[in-house]
This record gives C-alpha cells, structure tokens and sequence, in this order.
C-alpha cells in the first residue's frame, strides 16, 4: 500500500492568486486558482494545469532556466517565470480576460473557470471542463519544437444557460459541470474508452458519446437527483463510476448500466468519514483516494471484483 513520505510545492506560491510570475522559476509562477491537471501521455514526466482562465504545460527537469515563452500574458496574472528551476512552464491556451471564446490563436482563447481536464492516448485532443460557461472545450494538440501546441479551441457541448438538456452536443445544454472521465473497460484491460466522457454536473451525471456527438442523463435507480448533485467523478476499470457527493456527505459506486448506487464511504457507514470530496482517482489496485477536509484519503477494496460484488 503505498503512502507518502513527502508532500511539497513544485510549482506555484502558496497563498498568492493572479499577478505575473517573477523570479525563481517553478516556486515563483503565480496562477489564480489552478483546479485541474493530467499527464502529458506521450511524455509522463510532463503535465498540463488548468487555471481560472488558462492552460499550461509544465515540462520538468532536473535543472533547467525556467524561461518567458509567451510574454503577452504578463498583465493578465498568468506569466511564465524567469529564473533557476526544475523546468520550463509555458502557455498553451487562454491567458487573458474571463469570458468564453473558441479560436485558432492560443492567447485569443477565453476561459471561465476551468474545473478538469482530460487527454487522449495520443495527445492530440485535451477536453476542459468550462465550469462557469456550462461548456465542454476541447483544444487540438499537434508537436512543437518545446512540447505541444494548441491548433485550435472549440466548444464541443453545453451553451451559455446553466440547464440539463439532452440531445445533440451542440444543442446539449450541461448545469454548471465540475469533473470529467473517459470511460473504462473492464473488457478492454481498464484501457480508457475514449469514446465516452462521464461528466459530473448539479442534480445530474451526464454521458457524452463523442462519436455519435450526443449528450444524455444517466438514470439512476435508487435515489434522486433531487437530493443528489455530483462533483468529483471517477470510473474504475469494471465499467462501474466512483462519484461524491456533498449534500449527502457520501462517496457513491454506481453501476451505469443499472443506474444503481451503492454508498461506500461517508453517509453515516461505519467506520467512513463524510465527505464532501472535491477530487476522486481509481488506481490500478483498485483503490480509491479522495480530497476532504484538506486531507487525502484513501478507501481500499479487498480484491478486483469487490467493487461489481456490491451489486
């Protein structure tokens, strides 16, 4: 079972919001309030960050000048730092004003609260939860001569009024999303299913079938969404969602093909803690760690099929 040893800032100031990176490298890059982050697939040791209204990469090193590739952000609170460090961090997309706008120009792009991001196996599509613009933006990644580089940045679902609505992406309507996954197989070795989106949202957990373009709402079978709103997601690799949920103060299993829901932490279970978990991840043991209360936790399963066996 693994534990941590040691916990410490990489990237960023703690307790500092906006303003331009100075001196310093990684520990002096300022960002404003930085809620998502996934691994640069065709380069591990790399990752992205999603900030309030921006997207970096941040590429490591064991020593390295962490330089200003894209000063034009520098009045926004969003620069690259200058200094000694462990790497370069750069821009990707956005940068500038909160607001919502597509574009072919990386720095022309306008966020609203990003809450999540995910990336495809070959790293050409990166897809960003748009909290505060109820959207699915998806930017196009292609190689650069320092890592990659955003082709284009559309919106591939939601709109501008915070609803459920079902049908077509384009005239799919999403209620203020928070997390996204890709589906994952158990029948395909728990290798992603990247044709499948689940996307945690008020009152509803929405499916978004990438290749038939269409947005639903699973049902569930057992409680209501009228006292159930998801935030974090998560799927393990047995075909089955992890989902919390702060009303309820619970962590939930949910089978998405039955729309049952099986609580295995919080809600009053013995011996669980309640949360209200802003993050979920599955690892490969086939346990669970979530954030709450500004602690991690971890909830263990006693074997591969203990998560199936609770239906």
């Amino acid at each position: 079972m693994p534990y941590a040893d040691r916990l410490s800032t990489v990237i960023g100031v703690p307790s500092v919001g906006g303003g331009g990176g100075g001196g310093g490298g990684f520990t002096a890059a300022a960002f404003k309030s930085p809620t998502a982050i996934c691994i640069d697939p065709l380069s591990p040791a790399n990752f992205f960050i999603g900030d309030l209204n921006s997207i970096r990469y941040c590429e490591l090193h064991s020593t390295h000048s962490l330089s200003t590739i894209d000063g034009s952000t520098a009045s926004t609170g969003t620069a690259n730092s200058t200094g000694t460090a462990s790497g370069i961090i750069r821009l990707v997309a956005g940068g500038g004003a909160l607001g919502c706008r597509d574009s072919t120009t990386p720095s022309d792009v306008q966020f609203n609260d990003i809450h999540s991001l995910v990336i495809t196996r070959v790293g050409t599509s990166l897809y960003a939860v748009d909290h505060s613009n109820c959207q699915i933006r998806r930017v196009s990644l292609s190689p650069g001569p320092t890592g990659p580089v955003a082709t284009a940045t559309t919106t591939v679902a939601g709109g501008s009024k915070p609803k459920t609505v079902d049908g077509p992406a384009s005239a799919s309507l999403l209620q203020h999303p928070t997390r996204m996954v890709f589906h994952r197989s158990g029948g395909g070795g728990g290798v992603s299913d990247e044709s499948v989106l689940w996307i945690s949202s008020y009152r509803a957990i929405r499916r978004f079938d990438l290749r038939a373009n269409q947005v639903t709402t699973l049902k569930l079978s057992r409680i209501s969404y009228d006292d159930f709103s998801p935030h974090a997601i998560d799927c393990f690799a047995s075909d089955l969602l992890i989902v919390s949920c702060a009303q309820t103060a619970s962590l939930y299993i949910i089978n998405p093909t039955t729309g049952d829901a099986v609580v295995v932490s919080g809600g009053g279970k013995t011996g669980s803690v309640g949360t209200d978990a802003r993050m979920v991840v599955v690892d490969h043991e086939h346990a669970m760690y979530y954030i709450c209360r500004n602690q991690l936790w971890r909830v263990d399963f006693s074997d591969s099929k203990a998560a199936a066996a609770l239906f």
